[in-house]
């Protein structure tokens, strides 16, 4: 195709109908393509119904985030901390609001718990003294760092492995802008 609109063939103009198509409507161009049945109905739901049990189910897993209504209530008191203190203060003094606001909002928590180490299922002398877990079922670590790295995200994941709970969170007070948070799962 040139500049002014024209094409050279009708191959290019094919093409160009297909991607106008395509962004126009994703899903709806590849059922088309796999002659799938087009029903008015949401698209995606649409398309769903069309795959094998074990891949429609995996999808729908998928969409399921496993406790997803704990996590949204914890990264809730959290901005709500962030929102009044801002940045610039040290660990403790956001570790405390923080359990302030969990008690407000009725969040079951205990801080500065002691988990339990395994190594090859035998249980370590030396423990992991948690921030915060919450639920009994999520570690919640606290940080003020100007930004989160690697580093943190590892420690976590670690935390995680050793500890056998399977949901994190890393919550960083110190960003200038904004509450910057990870949802990490083993």
């Amino acid at each position: 195709m040139d500049f002014s609109g024209s094409t050279k063939n009708t191959k290019d103009t094919k093409n160009l109908r297909d991607l106008r198509r395509l962004l126009s409507d994703p899903l709806r161009t590849l059922r088309t393509r796999r002659n799938l049945p087009i029903k008015s109905s949401w698209p995606f739901v649409t398309f769903v119904d069309h795959l094998s049990d074990p891949l429609r189910e995996g999808l729908r897993k998928m969409a399921d985030l496993f406790l997803k209504d704990e996590v949204y209530a914890i990264i809730g008191a959290a901005i709500e901390v962030h929102r009044e203190l801002g940045s610039g203060f040290l660990e403790p003094v956001y570790q405390e609001a923080f359990e302030i606001e969990l008690n407000e909002r009725g969040i079951p928590f205990e801080a500065q718990k002691p988990l339990k180490i395994y190594y090859k299922d035998k249980l370590l002398t030396k423990t992991y003294l948690a921030d915060l877990v919450c639920y009994k079922q999520i570690i919640v670590e606290l940080k003020a760092l100007n930004r989160l790295s690697k580093n943190e995200e590892a420690q976590i994941l670690n935390y995680l492995k050793a500890s056998n709970l399977k949901i994190g969170l890393l919550i960083n007070f110190g960003s200038q802008d904004k509450l910057e948070w990870k949802r990490l799962v083993k």
